[in-house]
């Protein structure tokens, strides 16, 4: 069985701007390697060598560390255009190779890789109301098949299902986000799956996902 993790590991700066008085803040007091460090210890806790894990909202410090920490693996950056030291990131095993990286109007930086039987993209969608059109979940209704996204998707479960479903299995992870479920891993291959919610309380605003799967095809 193969395994892969999302996780919104929050851009700290958007946290100061937007949420100065927040509990992460006060637990690491301005030490952010310290957070970095317990982010890569869950990340580590929770994956092997068959893991592929993408990351959004993530520093050039978290991309330092996981290259560092993740030597089993091929680690995939994507700078995204809006921030010069915020990235996407997907660490993944060896037999992955990089697909694409695109920016796109419906989300904050699209990353692509694949082994060759199926695609990954990590994403974090920009909200609906943001995009012209709201045609956010559209453009993935789009993609190529053979498709696994994890992300952010900035989009309820209830939307997310009535959107997509008939183009994608949508599975439940829990409310990911402040009492809600904005995150996913979804998919349009044979799987065989189970899924979990690991809380991450005031480390990050949001939950880390994992879906446990086989391919059946």
């Amino acid at each position: 069985m193969s395994k892969i993790i999302s996780w919104n590991t929050l851009y700290i700066e958007y946290e100061k701007k937007y949420n100065p008085n927040s509990k992460i803040l006060l637990r690491y007091k301005d030490n952010e390697e310290k957070r970095i460090d317990d982010i890569v210890s869950v990340l580590i806790k929770n994956s092997d060598k068959e893991t592929i894990i993408c990351l959004q909202e993530c520093s050039g410090l978290l991309l330092k560390n996981v290259k560092y920490k993740f030597t089993e693996h091929e680690v995939f950056s994507y700078n995204i255009g809006r921030k010069n030291n915020e990235y996407l990131i997907t660490i993944a095993p060896k037999e992955f190779i990089m697909d694409k990286c695109i920016d796109h109007p419906t989300s904050n930086g699209y990353l692509s890789i694949t082994n060759g039987k199926y695609k990954v993209v990590n994403c974090h969608l920009k909200p609906q109301r943001f995009v012209e059109n709201n045609n956010v979940l559209k453009y993935l209704y789009d993609l190529p098949r053979n498709t696994i996204i994890a992300g952010d998707f900035n989009e309820t479960y209830y939307i997310v299902k009535k959107v997509l479903t008939g183009r994608y299995n949508i599975p439940i992870y829990g409310r990911s986000y402040k009492g809600k479920m904005i995150d996913h891993i979804i998919y349009d291959l044979m799987l065989n799956v189970q899924t979990e919610m690991i809380k991450t309380k005031y480390l990050s605003d949001h939950h880390v996902i994992k879906m446990t799967y086989e391919l059946l095809m």
